[in-house]
């Protein structure tokens, strides 16, 4: 029985927990969802304040870089998106101007991300191919970076949880394994001391019998006595010992 109490504190225990860290996760999970939609909207507002301030820019110009740069910088600085590096092609009226570095990402489109934002037709271009485009190295762990505290408070708390359940289950079973030997000492006790008693009674009964062989009713009325008495004390102390559980 004990046993079979234990594994299921154990299954119960493991339930709670395992049901605690899945809804842990699901929560960082949907907070990570949020903080990269919200990275892509600001990211594609911040293009087109950009686009907005590029618009009529020879691109080859020996400064045009350094300006798509300062401004992009700049894009993303309104959006509180602070200085987050990325690589450029800008094609505008059949000009275009690559950054040094943007083919290189475009080859690892696993782990880095790009965003295109096409120019409208106010400006008389052609909508289709007048476009900016930029790489993002790593994006997702630059938004995720933020992040950390939240991943180590979830983590802290699971741990503080699964600390708080373990030492319950511990104090439980040390309670049940002091109640047990309670109860095995209670009963060694109680054997003990019921032994004299048991050996007194069955002396008394051998007494009998040979009184009454003997036709000696004093005898005989004597061991009833002590028989009486005997018992008595047994049941005093069976009514002690269970006294103990009761209180």
């Amino acid at each position: 029985m004990g046993r079979n109490a234990t594994r299921l504190q154990i299954i119960f225990f493991s339930i709670l927990i395992t049901g605690y860290v899945i809804l842990q996760y699901s929560w960082v999970q949907s907070l990570q969802r949020k903080k990269w939609e919200q990275f892509r909207t600001n990211i594609s507002m911040a293009m087109t304040t950009a686009t907005q301030q590029l618009r009529g820019l020879p691109l080859q110009a020996k400064e045009s870089d350094s300006i798509i740069k300062n401004t992009m910088q700049q894009s993303f600085s309104a959006r509180e998106l602070g200085k987050v590096p990325f690589e450029y092609q800008v094609v505008m009226a059949n000009q275009q101007l690559t950054s040094r570095h943007f083919l290189q990402l475009q080859r690892e489109p696993t782990a880095n991300h790009t965003f295109v934002h096409m120019l409208d037709e106010k400006d008389g271009l052609q909508p289709v191919a007048d476009r900016l485009t930029i790489t993002i190295p790593n994006a997702r762990s630059i938004v995720l970076q933020g992040m950390n505290w939240v991943i180590a408070a979830a983590v802290t708390l699971t741990l503080l949880l699964v600390t708080i359940l373990g030492f319950a289950w511990h104090w439980g079973h040390r309670q049940q394994q002091l109640f047990n030997a309670r109860k095995s000492k209670a009963i060694e006790d109680m054997i003990t001391q019921i032994r004299m008693p048991l050996h007194t009674i069955a002396t008394a009964a051998d007494n009998m019998q040979h009184a009454v062989q003997s036709a000696d009713p004093h005898t005989l009325k004597d061991q009833q006595t002590v028989i009486q008495k005997e018992s008595n004390k047994i049941n005093d102390l069976i009514r002690r010992i269970f006294g103990r559980f009761d209180s």
